[in-house]
């Protein structure tokens, strides 16, 4: 049960080299059939187009790499005591949510909501290390935002053309940082996650981060 929205993607892969697509057993609403939480396994993978007939990519390979990142994300927002957004029903006009995890620091999420005319963001701090197991939750603040703050978080995001960033490729990181950034809004869900992002990604979930109040020295900055 738990490796089937894994394997379904070499299977249609296999299918295409065959040539049997159209007598597939297999349903593509298989990847529905679990109540996903934060995200699915095989949300950050880079489809192509026609993926399955396309055989220069190893599809398992990457849905097992975003699987593993899709847990280990949950595993620390579950731990920082932060809601689903995947799946979840809001009443909320937009959230966001920015997730740093930094091997050697403090996890991090900053998580901003908007419902008609209100705007709260809530900024926390776990215990531990970004890299490592989490130890709890160590601080968290709640505050409002102006509306001004609010309409430049979106222009940098537009800046940051954040609606149409495709998913990465896995690349293997020992040490480092993981930036994924969320949106959840009657329009559906999109996030976004990177080891290495770019100059207006950065500057859109930094500005989040400044709005919470949590100082971060430059140097720790990664």
């Amino acid at each position: 049960e738990e490796e089937r929205d894994v394997i379904f993607f070499p299977i249609r892969q296999m299918e295409c080299h065959l040539k049997k697509r159209g007598n597939s057993p297999i349903d593509d609403d298989i990847l529905e059939i679990k109540d996903y939480c934060y995200f699915p396994s095989w949300y950050f993978v880079d489809f192509t187009e026609v993926w399955e007939c396309n055989n220069t990519i190893d599809y398992l390979f990457e849905v097992q790499s975003s699987r593993r990142s899709a847990e280990w994300l949950a595993l620390q927002l579950k731990d920082l005591n932060e809601p689903c957004l995947y799946n979840q029903k809001t009443e909320e006009d937009s959230i966001f949510r920015f997730t740093w995890l930094r091997s050697f620091h403090h996890p991090i999420s900053v998580r901003i909501e908007k419902k008609n005319e209100k705007i709260l963001l809530y900024g926390k701090i776990g215990n531990g290390a970004g890299g490592y197991e989490p130890e709890g939750l160590k601080r968290s603040k709640k505050r409002r935002v102006i509306k001004r703050d609010w309409d430049k978080f979106l222009t940098l995001l537009n800046e940051a053309n954040f609606n149409d960033l495709p998913h990465q490729e896995y690349v293997p990181m020992t040490d480092g940082a993981s930036w994924t950034l969320e949106r959840k809004n009657s329009e559906g869900f999109k996030a976004f996650r990177t080891n290495d992002p770019d100059d207006a990604l950065m500057e859109s979930c930094l500005f989040l981060l400044k709005l919470s109040g949590i100082r971060i020295k430059q140097e720790d900055i990664y």
